[in-house]
């Protein structure tokens, strides 16, 4: 992972689940249904990378 990330704010799940519309509830059984972690199907469905807790945007 790239070390600039540790700069940015980052956004929570909940906060990124509010700026991409997904709804928080669903994450959790929809990711199982796939076979993913929750930070890989968030990573799917929008593209930002999960580190350390926080979401960050992709090539950064």
């Amino acid at each position: 992972m790239d070390p600039r990330l540790d700069n940015l704010p980052g956004l929570t799940q909940k906060a990124l689940c509010e700026e991409f519309g997904i709804n928080p509830t669903n994450i959790i059984r929809n990711a199982r249904v796939r076979g993913l972690s929750s930070p890989d199907y968030l990573q799917q469905l929008t593209g930002w990378v999960y580190r350390k807790g926080k979401y960050y945007p992709p090539e950064v």
